[in-house]
């Protein structure tokens, strides 16, 4: 089982997951990172020079995830280094939404390579078939609030897709924001059997 949980608190956004890592009922670690930070750094060009001036726009999001390790933790490394190597005006630094789209973008990616694999050497139906739930969160600058923006992939009679959303935030401080889990039952084969995604009214 795999849970995360991200809510606001006393003018702060916090988030906390668990650390564990399984391959079918056997945990790999208790150590495993589920969440990261993905730096935004943007530098203006310097025309005629091979190196960038020093960054002129720099901000911080989270990203945190629950389901398949290896196409959630290359989202969040391939995210964080393009986005620290921007280059562009002050005037253009991007958006929260432009960021998520991003990160979406590579999550399907992923996820799309993952299953493909997958799916050349065993049918899916165990915690390995490629498929997480994530989110980036933080505090957006252009907009001076924290925001959530919700990685949802959906496999409905086999049409593979990845959704992307911006759940509101609870109304009351403590509530949780955004919960991802995943839960996996035994029944002669490990199958993924639910996933919780809810935002409090």
């Amino acid at each position: 089982m795999t849970i995360a949980v991200i809510w606001q608190e006393d003018g702060f956004q916090w988030c906390a997951a668990d650390t564990r890592l399984v391959s079918g009922d056997e945990p790999t670690t208790e150590i495993a990172t589920k969440i990261y930070a993905i730096p935004v750094v943007v530098s203006a060009p310097r025309l005629g020079l091979p190196s960038r001036q020093p960054p002129h726009y720099w901000t911080e999001y989270g990203f945190v995830y629950a389901g398949a390790p290896l196409p959630a933790t290359m989202t969040a490394i391939m995210a964080s280094t393009f986005l620290q190597r921007l280059v562009g005006p002050d005037a253009n630094a991007p958006t929260f939404e432009q960021i998520a789209e991003f990160v979406c973008r590579l999550a399907r990616r992923f996820m799309t390579d993952r299953r493909r694999f997958r799916a050349n050497r065993r049918p899916f139906g165990s915690d390995d078939d490629g498929i997480f739930w994530a989110a980036l969160f933080g505090w957006c600058p252009h907009e001076m609030k924290y925001k959530i923006a919700h990685i949802d992939p959906k496999n409905n009679a086999g049409s593979f897709r990845v959704e992307l959303d911006y759940p509101s935030p609870p109304e009351t401080d403590g509530e949780p924001w955004l919960i991802l889990a995943r839960i996996s039952h035994n029944g002669g084969s490990e199958r993924a059997v639910g996933r919780v995604c809810e935002t409090p009214r």
